[in-house]
C-alpha cells in the first residue's frame, strides 16, 4: 500500500447518512468523530479530552481544539488553487498535506521529504473506506493520524453532497 516502513496501520469507516464514524486500530476505536453541522467532535476511548474541529476564516481552514477550551491541538489551511495544504500542529511544527488532483481520497503528510502518513480511500456502494498507513514514532503521530482523518472524512462529506459541516459551513471542496 505504501512506502513507509514500519508503519501503524488505521481504518477509518463512514455510511453515507451516519452522523457518527470511526477510527479503527486492529479492530478497536481509537477516535469516533461526529458531525454536529456546524463543527465535528472526535471522542477518544480512555478518558482523554475530545477534540472539537470548526471551520475558521475564509476557504477550506479546520482548527482542532481541545473541547475543554485553551489553545488549538493543530490547524489545517487547505490551498485555494493546488489540492492540499498544511497541518501545523501546536506550538510550530509544519506538515505538507497532499491529496491526489482527481481522487480526493488519497491524502499523504510530509515532514519536508519523509513520507510520514499515506491515506488511500475508496468508496462502495457510497460508504468511505480509508485505511491510513502512519510512520511509528512519527512526531505529532497521534495528532497527524486523528486530524488527517478527519480532513479526509470531511473531504468525502463534502465531495457526496451530503450535509454536514462542511456542506452547510460552505466550505468548498479541498
Amino acid at each position: 500500500m505504501t512506502g513507509i516502513e514500519n508503519a501503524e496501520r488505521l481504518v477509518l469507516h463512514a455510511q453515507p447518512g451516519a452522523s457518527a464514524y470511526v477510527l479503527e486500530r486492529d479492530n478497536e476505536a481509537v477516535a469516533t468523530l461526529e458531525d454536529h453541522r456546524t463543527h465535528v467532535e472526535i471522542d477518544f476511548p480512555g478518558g482523554e479530552a475530545g477534540w472539537r474541529v470548526e471551520p475558521y476564516g475564509s476557504g477550506w481552514r479546520l482548527a482542532f481544539t481541545r473541547r475543554a477550551g485553551g489553545e488549538p491541538v493543530a490547524w489545517y489551511e487547505g490551498r485555494r488553487i493546488r489540492s492540499g495544504g498544511r497541518l501545523v500542529v501546536a506550538p510550530d511544527r509544519e506538515y505538507a498535506v497532499r491529496s491526489a488532483r482527481l481522487k480526493r481520497l488519497d491524502w499523504t503528510v510530509r515532514d519536508g521529504r519523509r513520507l510520514l502518513l499515506d491515506a488511500r480511500g475508496a468508496t462502495r456502494d457510497g460508504a468511505l473506506r480509508s485505511e491510513i498507513a502512519l510512520q511509528r514514532g512519527a512526531p505529532d503521530e497521534h495528532v497527524l493520524g486523528v486530524a488527517l482523518a478527519a480532513i479526509a472524512l470531511l473531504g468525502w462529506v463534502s465531495a457526496t453532497g451530503m450535509t454536514g459541516m462542511l456542506v452547510d459551513g460552505d466550505i468548498p471542496v479541498p
